[in-house]
């Protein structure tokens, strides 16, 4: 009898192990230890500004799936049959979060075509929905916010590594 409710017991402890463990790694944060910081949590959904967590804005590259051809216009195929895809850069999403509900919606989307047609006309900056997006000279994108209930402007800054906008200099 005490086996048999040890071993009850011994494979509830494990299904609590399992489902902990399930948890983290589909819980949708994330940890990085630091030198400068220690550890530091960030939002693990593909955001850019994962690390922002009481960010209002959620910034976001857009992909699309694209299957590849060869020179012939036919399909390219992987080592074991499957067609090859990429997954090319299309553009950029910045979500305004209601922090109150979690959820975001779209307050902002350019695609890498509206970005490079910004560049082409000299322009440095588009606006949506109080939301803008700068692109520097110097490959480096910006996004800014209207002052929040607390006052405070929000700003997010990041290299842009040529992903959507490959002809600035």
């Amino acid at each position: 009898m005490i086996k048999k409710l040890s071993f009850v017991i011994l494979i509830g402890v494990l299904m609590v192990i399992g489902t902990s463990v399930a948890q983290a790694q589909d819980g949708g944060v994330f940890t990085v230890e630091t030198d400068d910081y220690g550890t530091v949590v960030g939002i693990d959904d593909g955001r850019l500004n994962a690390f922002d967590q009481a960010a209002p804005v959620a910034i976001y590259y857009t992909y699309e799936c694209v299957q590849q051809t060869g020179l012939t216009g036919q399909p390219l195929y992987d080592k074991n049959g499957g067609y090859v895809y990429e997954n090319p850069c299309t553009g950029i999403d910045i979500l305004s979060i209601d922090h109150a509900t979690g959820n975001g919606s779209v307050a902002l989307h350019i695609s890498t075509d509206e970005l490079l047609d910004l560049v082409a006309t000299g322009e440095t900056s588009i606006s949506n929905n109080w939301v803008t997006l700068n692109l520097g000279e110097d490959g480096w994108l910006e996004v800014t916010t209207p002052a929040d209930f607390e006052g405070k402007v929000y700003t997010f800054s990041w290299d842009d590594l040529g992903r959507t906008v490959p002809e600035v200099q």
